[in-house]
Formats: C-alpha cells, sequence, structure tokens
C-alpha cells in the first residue's frame, strides 16, 4: 500500500538509508516515486521507459546508499541520477521515444515545475526550426493539417492536388521532423 511521507532535511532517514535500513529506504521510495516517474514519463514519452528508469534510480540510490552526503539534498541526488539516466536513456531509445513523441500536441497546462518550462520551449522552437527546414510544399501541408486541422480532402481542394498527393506528402513531412529530432537529441547527448 502506497503511503505519503515528509522525509525533507530528515538527516535521520539518510542515516539510517547509509546503514542499509530497508525501511528508509522504502520511505524514500514512497516519497520519491511518482514524482520521478511523471518527470521521467515528461521526458521519455513512454511508461515502458519510465518505469525502468524509476526502478534504475532507485536501484542505483540502493547500490550508491553508503556514498550518501547527510549535507546534501536526497532529492538533489534522485533529480540528477534521472536526469543522467534519462539522457542515456534517449541515446538508446531515442527512435523508439521520437515515434511516440506527439510533436506538436504538448499540453501546455501539465507545465509546472522551470524545467519543464524551459524542455518546453526548447523543443517548441526545435519543432518551429524543423518545419522551417521542410520543403515548402511539405511545410504548407504540414502546418493545413496539423497546425490548422484541414482534412486531407480540404487541403488537396485548396492547392490543387490529389488527397493521396497530401497524405503522402504529409507522411514524409512527418519522417523529416522526426528526423530532424532524433539528430538534435543525439547532438544534445554526444
Amino acid at each position: 500500500m502506497q503511503q505519503h511521507f515528509n522525509i525533507t532535511g530528515n538527516k535521520n532517514i539518510i542515516c539510517k538509508l547509509k546503514c542499509g535500513d530497508k525501511k528508509s529506504f522504502e520511505i524514500v521510495y514512497w516519497a520519491y516515486r511518482a514524482p520521478i516517474h511523471g518527470l521521467a514519463l515528461k521526458y521519455l514519452k513512454d511508461a515502458e521507459l519510465a518505469e525502468d528508469a524509476v526502478q534504475d534510480i532507485f536501484l542505483k540510490l540502493w547500490d550508491k546508499r553508503g556514498d550518501l552526503n547527510d549535507e546534501r539534498s536526497l532529492q538533489g541526488f534522485l533529480f540528477i541520477s534521472l536526469k543522467n539516466h534519462v539522457l542515456n536513456m534517449i541515446k538508446v531509445n531515442k527512435r523508439r521515444i521520437a515515434r511516440q513523441f506527439d510533436y506538436l500536441e504538448i499540453d501546455e497546462l501539465s507545465i509546472k515545475s522551470p524545467e519543464e518550462i524551459r524542455y518546453h520551449d526548447e523543443l517548441q522552437s526545435l519543432l518551429h526550426t524543423g518545419l522551417n527546414h521542410l520543403p515548402k510544399r511539405k511545410q504548407e501541408i504540414y502546418r493545413l493539417k496539423k497546425l490548422e486541422g484541414y482534412t486531407n480532402q480540404e487541403i488537396a481542394e485548396r492547392l490543387g492536388i490529389t488527397a493521396n498527393t497530401v497524405k503522402s506528402q504529409y507522411v514524409k513531412a512527418n519522417d523529416l521532423l522526426r528526423n530532424f529530432v532524433e539528430a538534435h537529441l543525439q547532438s544534445r547527448i554526444d
């Protein structure tokens, strides 16, 4: 059964954790599991990968418990570990993540932390840059379909082309954007 604990500033928990106290580990786990999972999910866009990240972070905490510093933030340790782990997961799973990421449909109401706001702004900038690098016709079709909500048939009539051409060009535009994002993700990690 999940319980919620407030462990902010509780050096006693950290001391017990360093000594291998499993109850202290359980307290830390339930105190930080949900926020770590939420942040991992936000960046990885995949529930299975996010759950793997949570498990890996807590395994790392248990393995490194003897190295914890009573004077440092346990929360800081967990979130820095998560950041590094997520970057490695993105590197290894970038195609899977990019496929599952719906590029321009980020729920702005769900963005809460300054880091999430920065990430959202950076991502929006990247996506708009990628869109501007598309060939003009693909750009136009993508904007009409994705951003303005026109159907393939409406776009076809507007541009004087077939609905199949619209569909084909839209798929190609998506692929080009995905490749642009993947290249950017790779360059951030390298």
